[in-house]
């Protein structure tokens, strides 16, 4: 059986470009780095994201995860492999790890 071509969503682009300026207020960089970085939200059909940096090519890769242990085997692999920085992002915290041969 075949596969279906992934379905095409429109970005609408020009409808938040044509929108009035007031309905966008302005914030100092303090403000919204403390709204957007502090205040991070997962899904709660989620419980990891993580996010892989290759040190070489510098690909990023994403992975969420909807149970905790799956997240822990992905974790031991990428650590085994020791070729990546990443970052665990979880309800509670953000921990970033990285191979100790950069330390």
């Amino acid at each position: 059986m075949a596969r279906r071509k992934a379905r095409y969503f429109a970005h609408h682009w020009q409808a938040i470009k044509d929108c009035p300026e007031h309905l966008f207020p302005s914030m100092p960089y303090l403000q919204f780095m403390d709204w957007k970085i502090n205040n991070w939200q997962l899904p709660s059909s989620h419980e990891v994201i993580i996010r892989t940096t290759d040190i070489e090519t510098k690909a990023v890769k994403e992975y969420s995860y909807m149970r905790m242990s799956f997240a822990e085997k992905k974790i031991q692999q990428i650590m085994a492999e020791g070729r990546c920085e990443f970052c665990v992002v979880g309800h509670d915290e953000i921990t970033n790890l990285t191979p100790e041969e950069l330390l």
